[in-house]
Parts: structure tokens; C-alpha cells; sequence
């Protein structure tokens, strides 16, 4: 009887090895899972950066074809055939990149990409070539600026149709959380610089062409994609990842600083101020090609050095998470090897001993209530230290909610604060929607800076304080109030027209000069006014910031105290 107890608990201590081997697996397998999910994303990452860099490259190219195309169909019968052949030699190019572009998106299993290009880059591309091939065939004398323009503009659509597909790329990573992600934002504004630059001589290639004056819709487009280069540019400058910021990147981005916007844009220029002031042009059309291309080289040279970064990037992610899945495939082995070990070591000089002693002493004492109080007391002990886990987990918990809630709150005001607001903006544009239905206040509490220095920071943080407390009290719940600058702040409205916006700023404007802030000794309390500019009705977010900025210059410009729109 004692024998089959004893042989009893030797199974049961057998059971409670395999648990413990068992559990020990569980407990590794969530770990190798996420490093080889890590390692699956940043594998990902880089299959993706690698067609984002294919697409970025081939948007390039189809954006030089504009040039060989302009030269080609602006040229004399003499130069055609030069011209055609330099053409053919980009076509034959742009060809092969797209073809490349293709096995690289099928071999990435993009489907969204690959659909683009077929059903939609392809047959543009095809279009806009159609157009350039039917303007060359016509006779010189049947020619037109018109017809030459309708041509330039069809190739502008093709580069819109590849600048979509770099969009869908973009939109559908899966390595939105890598560190390789940060080049997203950075490869599409370059993309889209470079061919703004392009644009801003091909919008009056037609008149040049034809030694006539820019027709005013040229004129209005070729300044504006000077304005979108420029600004492009100063978005640039603001979102570039500080990874990148290394001798070679100053380089090439002082580089398209002098080449591009200090000598390039102004060739543009000064034929448009040939046109307005009915001079003959300083360059024909294909002068004109031809420099211009050799200015704005330096964007496509800047933009192939964050695409070479990236791809580099992804790859040592990549690396690393190689590195991470292996060393914690050979830590889980070694673990559970150990841990066989140790109960194998632990069963016979231990537990065996043990038992054999217990088979000696069960005659003198059968203490079955004292085993079972025992085993009480290990279950207890467990359960305490499952709850001690619980409460460290509920703490952390806890910091981390303070922690987010310190990062989106402004500390002197309590508001939200910018990053707060670049967190929603974010949001908005991940969810593929736009900013047509919200409407933006912006405030700028006037004359700050004398304040600040007649009564000191302090004064001026009380009147800080004052201004957004008096905001809030004075908006709606479901309106994102931020404090955007020193003595800025946002109001983010939704669902709101202009009228409803410009109703709300005067309240507030209103309330604001209520605000009475005993200084000191003095008698007189200090008064605050702000200014304010409201905007609505634009799709993007930078669109509808630069709009809100504007109108609260003409505030400004009104004498402050101002709503304006």
C-alpha cells in the first residue's frame, strides 16, 4: 500500500516536470512569436521601401521625359531628329524601369500597387506619349502654342498617375511602426519637388516656344509651382529625420538650396518678366529645357540619397531582427534545457530521497491533513504572487496613462499641445480623409512680447493661462483647443460652416477682452485682446493651416483685435 502510494507521487511528480517544461514553453512561445513577427514586419519594411524606392525612381524618370518630349516638339527640322533620338533613348528607359517597377511589386505580393500601373499608369503613360507623338507629326505650320500646351499638360497627368501609386504605397506599408517609415513622408514631398520644378518651366514652354506672350492660366500656374516648390522646400527642412542629418546630406541639401532655388526658379523668372513687360525672350524653349533640367538635377541627387538611406535602414532593421528572433530561439533552449536538467537533477538527488524518507516515516505518522494544509500554503503563495504581478502591471499602467497624458498636454495651460495635434492630424489622413469639414481658428494673443517685457514671465504666463482658460470655457467639448506656439492658439472645429466659425472666434475675442489681471501694486488691471484668423473649405491640413495663417495676418494687419477670414 505504501509502495503505491509512494509510486503514486512519483507520477505525480513526473506530471508536475512535464507541467513545468510545458509551462515554460508557454511562456517562451509569446516571445519567439513576437520576434518572428518583428522580424516579418521589418522584412516587410524592406521589400516595401525597395518598391518605394522602384516607384520613387520611376516617377523620376517619367518626369524627365518631359524634357527629350518638350526639346522634341519645340525643335526645328534640323534639330528633330537629335531630339527625337534622345526621346526614344528615355521612353526606352522609363519602358524598363515600369517593367522592373512590376516584377518587384508582383514579387512583394503588392496587388494594390500593381493594379495602379495597369489599369491606370500604364494607359497614361501611353496617352501622354500618343499626345507628343501627334503634335511631332504635325506639319510646322499647323502647329499652335495651344495644341503644343495640350500635349505638356497630358504628360503632367502621367506623373500625377505614378505620384499616386508612390501615395498607395505609402498608405498600404505594413511597416508603418519601423524605424524605416520615418523616409516615407520625406521621399514624397522630394517626389513631388521635383517635378514641381519641372512644371515651373513646362507651364511656358508653349508660349516661349512660339515667341508669344504667357497666357495668364500659364502665368498663374508656372508661379505657383514655383510657390509649391518653395514651400515643399521649407517642409523639407522641417520633417527630415535627424538620422539623416550627416556631412553628405548637407551637401546635396545646400546643394538643391543653391542649384535649384537660387539659380534655377529665377531663369523662370526672368521669362516671365519678359512676357509681362513685352520683351523678346533671353532663352528659347529648349535652352530653357536644357538648363533648367541641370539645375533641379540636384533634387532628383538629394532625393536618391534618402532613398539609398532608407533602403539601408530597412536592411539593418531587418538585421537586428534576424539578430533578435535567433538569440532568443538559442535563450528559450538553453532555458528549457537547463530546466530539464535541474528536474532531472532536482528528481533523483531530491525528490527521490525524499519519497524513499517518506515510505520510511508513513507507519509512524500518516499526516494527511498537514500535507493537504501544505498544499494549501503553495497554492496561497502562488496566488499572492500572481496579485503582486497584477498590482506591478496595474502601476505601470498607471505611469504610463500619466506619461501619454504629460506628452498631449501642454503644462502651463492644460490644453493640448502641438503634438497632441499632429497626433489627430495624423489620424485623420491615415483614415484616407480630409479636412473639408473641419474649420480652424487661429488665435495670437497681441502685443505678448511687450507684456512679457514690462511685467516680466510670470505676468505673462498668468496671461497664458487667462486666454486658455477663457477659450475653453467659451468652445464646444468636441472642439480640439492648442496651444500651438508661445502666445498662439488653435481651435479645431468640425462640422462647422465659416459663418458658425467666424461667430465663435468673435466670442471668444469678446471673452478674452473681459479678462482683467490685477499686476502688482498697480491700479489699473492689465487687459488682454487676441487676434484671430479663420479657414475653412481646404482638403489637406497644410492647406487649411496656410489659409488660417493668412487671414490672421490680415488681423494683424487690421490693427489686431481682429476677426478675419
Amino acid at each position: 500500500m505504501h509502495k503505491l502510494r509512494s509510486e503514486h507521487l512519483s507520477k505525480r511528480l513526473n506530471l508536475a516536470m512535464l507541467i513545468i517544461v510545458v509551462s515554460v514553453l508557454m511562456l517562451a512561445l509569446p516571445l519567439i512569436i513576437q520576434s518572428y513577427q518583428r522580424y516579418q514586419k521589418n522584412a516587410v519594411a524592406l521589400s516595401e521601401m525597395q518598391s518605394l524606392k522602384a516607384v520613387a525612381e520611376l516617377a523620376n524618370l517619367i518626369s524627365s521625359e518631359r524634357g527629350p518630349a518638350n526639346s522634341a516638339m519645340s525643335s526645328t527640322k534640323a534639330e528633330l531628329q537629335t531630339h527625337l533620338l534622345a526621346l526614344k533613348t528615355r521612353r526606352a528607359e522609363v519602358d524598363l524601369a515600369l517593367q522592373r517597377m512590376l516584377v518587384t511589386l508582383k514579387q512583394s505580393q503588392n496587388k494594390v500597387g500593381t493594379h495602379k500601373i495597369v489599369s491606370q499608369l500604364v494607359p497614361a503613360l501611353k496617352n501622354g506619349r500618343d499626345a507628343v507623338d501627334a503634335y511631332i507629326d504635325l506639319p510646322i505650320e499647323q502647329r499652335s502654342s495651344v495644341q503644343l500646351n495640350h500635349a505638356i499638360r497630358t504628360m503632367f497627368s502621367v506623373w500625377d498617375e505614378s505620384y499616386d501609386v508612390l501615395q498607395s504605397l505609402v498608405d498600404h506599408s505594413h511597416g508603418q511602426e519601423t524605424a524605416s517609415s520615418h523616409y516615407y513622408p520625406l521621399i514624397l514631398l522630394l517626389a513631388d519637388l521635383r517635378d514641381q520644378a519641372g512644371r515651373s518651366a513646362s507651364n511656358i514652354i508653349a508660349a516661349v516656344a512660339f515667341n508669344e506672350s504667357i497666357p495668364e492660366d500659364d502665368l498663374a500656374s508656372s508661379l505657383q509651382t514655383q510657390r509649391q516648390s518653395r514651400y515643399l522646400w521649407k517642409l523639407i527642412d522641417v520633417i527630415h529625420p535627424n538620422d539623416t542629418q550627416n556631412a553628405e546630406f548637407t551637401r546635396l541639401h545646400r546643394q538643391v538650396k543653391t542649384r535649384f532655388l537660387d539659380q534655377g526658379l529665377p531663369l523662370v523668372d526672368g521669362l516671365l518678366f519678359n512676357s509681362l513687360h513685352h520683351e523678346p525672350y533671353t532663352l528659347s524653349s529648349i535652352e530653357l529645357t536644357q538648363k533648367i533640367v541641370g539645375h533641379f538635377r540636384s533634387v532628383v541627387e538629394l532625393q536618391n540619397y534618402i532613398l539609398d538611406s532608407s533602403v539601408l535602414q530597412a536592411e539593418a532593421e531587418l538585421n537586428a531582427a534576424r539578430t533578435k528572433l535567433l538569440y532568443t530561439l538559442v535563450s528559450v533552449f538553453l532555458c528549457l534545457a537547463a530546466v530539464i536538467v535541474t528536474m532531472i537533477y532536482a528528481k533523483k538527488w531530491v525528490f527521490a530521497p525524499l519519497i524513499h524518507a517518506r515510505q520510511q516515516l508513513f507507519d509512524l505518522a500518516q499526516d494527511q491533513a498537514e500535507r493537504g494544509s501544505a498544499s494549501a500554503s503553495h497554492s496561497v503563495s502562488l496566488f499572492d504572487a500572481i496579485f503582486h504581478l497584477k498590482q506591478k502591471l496595474q502601476e505601470r499602467d498607471a505611469l504610463e496613462f500619466q506619461l501619454k497624458h504629460h506628452a498631449y498636454t501642454d503644462s502651463l495651460t492644460g490644453v493640448s499641445n502641438r503634438f497632441a495635434l499632429m497626433k489627430y492630424v495624423a489620424l485623420i489622413e491615415q483614415s484616407h480623409q480630409n479636412f473639408s469639414n473641419h474649420c480652424m481658428i487661429l488665435f495670437d494673443v497681441d502685443k505678448f512680447k511687450a507684456v512679457n517685457d514690462q511685467h516680466g514671465h510670470v505676468v505673462g504666463d498668468r496671461v497664458i493661462e487667462a486666454v486658455a482658460l477663457t477659450m475653453k470655457d467659451h468652445i464646444r467639448a468636441t472642439d480640439m483647443l492648442v496651444r500651438y506656439g508661445g502666445d498662439e492658439f488653435l481651435i479645431l472645429l468640425e462640422h462647422v460652416d465659416l459663418a458658425q466659425a467666424l461667430q465663435i472666434a468673435e466670442k471668444v475675442r469678446l471673452a478674452v477682452l473681459d479678462i482683467m489681471l490685477q499686476v502688482g501694486n498697480s491700479a489699473q488691471p492689465l487687459t488682454v485682446s487676441v487676434s484671430a484668423g479663420v479657414a475653412t473649405g481646404e482638403q489637406t491640413w497644410v492647406d487649411l493651416l496656410e489659409k488660417a495663417d493668412e487671414a490672421l495676418f490680415r488681423a494683424k494687419v487690421k490693427g489686431r483685435n481682429v476677426v478675419s477670414d
